[in-house]
């Protein structure tokens, strides 16, 4: 069917699309492969302008020594994209329908996912926002009511509907950064008082291990940040130290600034990350020898949405530990150069 140096054989065979035209843009030769996606004889072809095989928009696209994605008309009336290569007098079809159609289907499942994502989440949210009221109705009663074991089996259960509401919201996180609909949305923030809040919510859970949460801060720290977005960085970062902690130790935050960052760091005693674990840290659902201390649930979110909120912060996160020696953790965010 061609008329080129190479031998016709191998160019009828080419998984692409080879076609000549001559300056006026009509068709002389064509290959196999060309002719099978058209629907046409190489006769009906020959002699015809490619610009009248396409799509009326795609005509307006198409250019010489160029490359550009078109629509073409098969002779059935039938449709196909392909990248489209021309140089000088030669033509190259790359067929992408197949490709168009994957990211089609692709994205209806994607769409799927997100919506039964939200509906699990919602309808599992329900009934465990019922459970911390019930435990919060029940720790308001007067101190006799209960032995200290019952108090004690009231906040295990609070905690673990938190656990779970915490597990749910992180899932709907990674969905939503996933599909790109994780909006930022920066103010002006007191950083220490939002610090200090976190923190205190979290001195329950840490007294339940008998761990001392401690709050180090010099002065009142402002940052332009997504409270939400650095809310959820943190409320990981000190869920993983309790987590990751024995009984009987600290966890302390400590907020300080220099000349180009302001950090706040969460350094505990815990069992510590191995050295070959480090790089894998902020893997999605990613398994690691460290193992919770007191059986808690671990996901591999954490850390995973944490990373990726900092990013979208334009903060960073770094890590340092050592097997058996604890992990600090340490959020930065870089100070902006002020010019007159």
């Amino acid at each position: 069917m061609l008329t080129l140096s190479l031998p016709s054989k191998i160019l009828d065979k080419a998984p692409v699309g080879l076609l000549l035209a001559d300056n006026k843009g009509y068709i002389t030769a064509i290959n196999h492969t060309g002719v099978k996606w058209l629907k046409y004889t190489s006769k009906e072809l020959r002699g015809k302008k490619l610009a009248d095989l396409l799509e009326p928009l795609s005509r307006k696209k198409l250019k010489k020594d160029s490359s550009v994605e078109l629509e073409f008309i098969k002779k059935n009336g039938k449709r196909f994209h392909a990248m489209v290569f021309t140089s000088g007098k030669m033509i190259l079809l790359v067929d992408t329908s197949e490709q168009k159609e994957l990211k089609k289907e692709l994205f209806i499942l994607q769409q799927e996912k997100e919506y039964f994502t939200g509906i699990a989440s919602h309808d599992l949210q329900h009934p465990l926002s019922v459970i911390n009221v019930l435990c919060q109705l029940l720790s308001s009663r007067d101190q006799g009511a209960f032995s200290c074991e019952d108090a004690k089996i009231i906040s295990l259960i609070k905690q673990a509907a938190d656990e779970m509401n915490k597990l749910f919201q992180n899932y709907q996180l990674v969905s939503r950064y996933e599909y790109g609909k994780m909006a930022v949305h920066p103010v002006q923030t007191d950083i220490t008082r939002l610090t200090h809040d976190i923190v205190s919510r979290y001195q329950e859970v840490a007294r339940s291990k008998e761990i001392m949460i401690l709050l180090e801060a010099e002065r009142t720290h402002y940052l332009h940040t997504d409270p939400d977005h650095y809310s959820r960085i943190l409320e990981n970062l000190l869920s993983n130290a309790i987590k990751y902690s024995h009984k009987e130790t600290k966890v302390a935050v400590k907020m300080y600034e220099d000349d180009k960052a302001l950090y706040i760091e969460v350094k505990d005693e815990g069992i510590g990350i191995r050295k070959q674990d480090i790089p894998l840290l902020f893997r999605k659902f990613q398994t690691l020898s460290s193992k919770p201390t007191g059986g808690e649930l671990s996901t591999g979110l954490g850390l995973h949405i944490s990373k990726s909120l900092a990013d979208q912060l334009n903060a960073r996160i770094e890590v340092k530990s050592r097997w058996n020696k604890g992990s600090t953790f340490i959020l930065s965010f870089e100070k902006l150069n002020k010019t007159n």
